[in-house]
Parts: C-alpha cells; sequence; structure tokens
C-alpha cells in the first residue's frame, strides 16, 4: 500500500509538472509573436520618452491595484488555461519600454488571485524561454561575427556564469521577499521614475 501511495503521489507530481509546462509554453507564445512582428516598433517608436513614462505609471497603478485585493490565496500548482492566457498577454506588452515584463506579469498573476510568491514564480518561469532564447540568439550572433576586439571566449563564459548566478540570487531574494511583503516599494519606485522622465521631458521641452 505504502508503494502504491508513492507511486501515486509521484505520477501526480508528474501530471501536475507536465501541466504546468505546457502553460509556460501556452503563455510564452503571445511574447515571441509580439516580438517577432513589433521589434522594429519596438527599438523605435516604442521607445519615445513620454511612452516608457506613461508605461511605468501605468504598470505602477496595476500593480497597485492587484496588490491590494484580499483574495491572493492560489498556488502555483492552481494555474490554468485563464491563468496563461492572461499573463501571457501582459508578458507580450512587455515589448513596450517602461513596462517591465516581470512587474506586469505578477500584477496578471495578482489578478487572477494567486498569491505574490506564486505570481513571481510562475512569472519567473516564464522569463525562462524567452531569456533562453536571446541568450542562445546572441550566442550564435557572437559566433558568426565573432567578438569583440579585446575579448576572449573565457571572458564571456565567465560573464555569463556570473550574470546567471546573479540573477538566481536576485530570484531568490524576491521570492523570499514576496512572502512577507508587499509590491508598495516597487509602485513606488516606478511612479517615482516615471514622474522623474516626464518632468525632465518638460523641462526640454520647454526650454
Amino acid at each position: 500500500m505504502a508503494r502504491a501511495w508513492l507511486f501515486r503521489s509521484a505520477t501526480t507530481a508528474q501530471a501536475a509538472d507536465r501541466r504546468l509546462f505546457g502553460w509556460i509554453v501556452a503563455a510564452t507564445l503571445p511574447a515571441a509573436l509580439a516580438g517577432y512582428f513589433l521589434e522594429s516598433y519596438a527599438e523605435s517608436v516604442f521607445r519615445q520618452p513620454a511612452l516608457v513614462a506613461a508605461a511605468l505609471i501605468g504598470v505602477a497603478l496595476l500593480m497597485w491595484v492587484a496588490d491590494r485585493r484580499r483574495t491572493l490565496v492560489r498556488k502555483m500548482e492552481t494555474v490554468g488555461f485563464a491563468d496563461a492566457a492572461l499573463i501571457g498577454a501582459a508578458q507580450a506588452v512587455a515589448i513596450i519600454p517602461g513596462t517591465s515584463r516581470a512587474g506586469i506579469t505578477i500584477a496578471a498573476g495578482l489578478f487572477r488571485n494567486l498569491t505574490r510568491e506564486s505570481a513571481a514564480r510562475f512569472s519567473f518561469l516564464l522569463a525562462t524561454p524567452i531569456i533562453g532564447g536571446a541568450t542562445l540568439l546572441e550566442g550564435w550572433q557572437m559566433l558568426e561575427q565573432g567578438l569583440p576586439p579585446g575579448t576572449s571566449a573565457r571572458d564571456f563564459i565567465v560573464g555569463l556564469v556570473v550574470s546567471g548566478l546573479v540573477g538566481y540570487a536576485a530570484i531568490a531574494f524576491l521570492l523570499r521577499y514576496l512572502q512577507m511583503k508587499t509590491l508598495k516599494i516597487f509602485v513606488a519606485y516606478r511612479l517615482a521614475l516615471g514622474a522623474i522622465i516626464l518632468l525632465i521631458e518638460f523641462l526640454r521641452s520647454a526650454g
């Protein structure tokens, strides 16, 4: 009986992992399509300071509203199609500079009643295919074009490893932080930065 219980538990865990992997793949598609079709706009039109400031402030307000919800009780294991669709669409919007991929996808998760930690965890898992694909593409381009002058393959590998370790540490810290804290500090930071950009643009146009 104990063996049967252990086998059933392992099978259930594997099924849950496969289901979660499927939702991550599905949620990645909108961002992949947005990146493919809108990359030229992201590098030009979307980089206007006023639009960046609007994205900073707009997403900050979304995060503030989502963070105040009192129904943030769902765990990541309960993620389904509706969650993946909304969070995936939110990630696609992050092609606009200033939006913050993590910020808008975490907010989307909170609107689906995920806990702060679960929303952040799913957001970071969702970033894996995008970041991995971008890293592979950049590596391939470097192989074709060659490394920058004065840079060795060892320097490139060391930089890649260090950035990976720092990124892992930052994610681990944020997940622990969101177990006990809210998003208020991130909301305040985005509002302040957006206001500063708008002020600079106003002074520049007035001068």
